[in-house]
């Protein structure tokens, strides 16, 4: 905790000192820098009152012909979770089945006798279990 309030002010000097050295970039290209910049926030900002909007219209669109018509579908529709945090279920999917292969190779494995044979089945589900995974 010391060191740090030694360091913090020397951070700070630098900082400082670096920040009152005079640029070569002479204002005019400082200035051309800082518009260019308003421009690309204001497009940003008009793409994002654009998937706002179009969040809005699908909404509107599904709950004007509801799937089933209640107050969770309106919940979970109107929230901003369902739009922004999308699941790829086919993923998921396909984890699930490598999951349930693994488990069915393990239990096979399971059964045999303790020794190599039952050490090189337990690696080669392993393997296979890792290949399945890498290819979803």
């Amino acid at each position: 905790m010391k060191a740090l309030h030694v360091v913090l002010p020397l951070l700070i000097t630098f900082a400082v000192s670096g920040c009152s050295e005079q640029r070569n970039e002479s204002n005019e290209e400082l200035m051309a820098k800082i518009e260019k910049l308003e421009v690309e926030i204001e497009d940003m900002q008009q793409n994002l009152a654009a998937l706002e909007q179009k969040t809005q219209l699908s909404f509107s669109v599904i709950s004007s012909n509801p799937f089933l018509d209640n107050a969770f579908e309106d919940f979970v529709f109107a929230s901003d979770e369902f739009w922004k945090n999308t699941v790829d279920v086919g993923v998921s999917e396909c984890t699930k089945r490598c999951s349930a292969d693994a488990k069915g190779r393990q239990a096979t494995c399971n059964a045999l006798p303790d020794g190599d044979e039952k050490i090189d089945c337990r690696n080669d589900s392993s393997n296979k279990a890792k290949t399945c995974n890498k290819q979803c």
